[in-house]
């Protein structure tokens, strides 16, 4: 349910209803209260009512399929960013693809993402494992200030193929400060800067939002973001052509050689 509401917060929609499909092998009283205490919290968070669905005996799965409301006039899409519009991240990137390594699990960013030498603390471990179970979906920061976002797309395969999306439906390209990457305390303990750009950069799950703003309008939006107590970063700006330009602080060129993830590719 939250990720489907991440979904409705990147074209700046009002969740409205979710409908739920249901298969489980057998019935299992104590899983579904927990499960449905869960779902009931977000439904509630989020002014978002479950309105149907169907339950059926099976392999297990869970479809959740989630209505918003939006003027047709002022959705946000990918396709709208313009020349000269500043590139924004909300909250901090990377820590569900950490989180991997907190649950000991696979991760297509390669062996060499790992912990740094000393062992993450307690608090470290549990924050990544909130991260990756329990993401935050920015309804807030969507319907107060999505009016001022020009395009809009939620991180969920991480910052680079996220932001290529909006880059090629628009018909521009970015700058990005790889220095202005906000990163978690957690993050910035646990792992090298290389890795910490890793997981930003490639790793997904992040269910922030990536959205431009035209100049005019950047005081505005972090004026409104500041009230909700949201963080948004800055990290760079649209210029025309095509692809995505790395840059450090001194502004010095970098290469970045990774991919984003892809859904339907084999992991080695």
């Amino acid at each position: 349910l939250a990720v489907n509401l991440s979904d409705l917060a990147a074209m700046g929609a009002e969740p409205y209803c979710f409908t739920l499909g249901l298969v489980l092998p057998q019935p299992d009283e104590k899983w579904l209260a927990d499960f449905s205490v869960g779902l009931d919290h977000l439904a509630k968070k989020y002014n978002c009512p479950l309105v149907g669905g169907d339950t059926n005996q099976g392999p297990m799965s869970i479809s959740i399929q989630v209505q918003g409301l939006v003027d047709k006039n002022h959705s946000v899409r990918r396709s709208g960013a313009n020349v000269g519009d500043k590139i924004y991240v909300s909250g901090t990137l990377g820590d569900a693809a950490i989180a991997l390594l907190a649950l000991g699990l696979d991760s297509h960013l390669g062996n060499g993402f790992s912990f740094s030498a000393s062992e993450p603390s307690p608090a470290c471990l549990q924050f990544f494992k909130d991260a990756y179970f329990k993401p935050q979906p920015q309804i807030e920061l969507a319907l107060a200030a999505g009016k001022l976002f020009s395009s809009a797309i939620d991180i969920s395969d991480g910052l680079q193929g996220d932001l290529e999306h909006i880059l090629d439906e628009s018909g521009v390209s970015g700058n990005i400060n790889l220095s202005a990457i906000p990163y978690s305390e957690s993050a910035m303990s646990c792992l090298s800067p290389e890795n910490r750009l890793l997981a930003a950069l490639f790793g997904g799950d992040d269910y922030e939002l990536c959205f431009t703003v035209a100049e005019k309008d950047c005081a505005e939006l972090e004026s409104v973001a500041k009230e909700l107590g949201v963080c948004v970063t800055c990290i760079g700006d649209i210029k025309a052509g095509e692809g995505i330009d790395y840059f450090s602080a001194d502004g010095s060129a970098i290469e970045v050689a990774a991919q984003a993830f892809q859904h339907f590719s084999a992991t080695t």
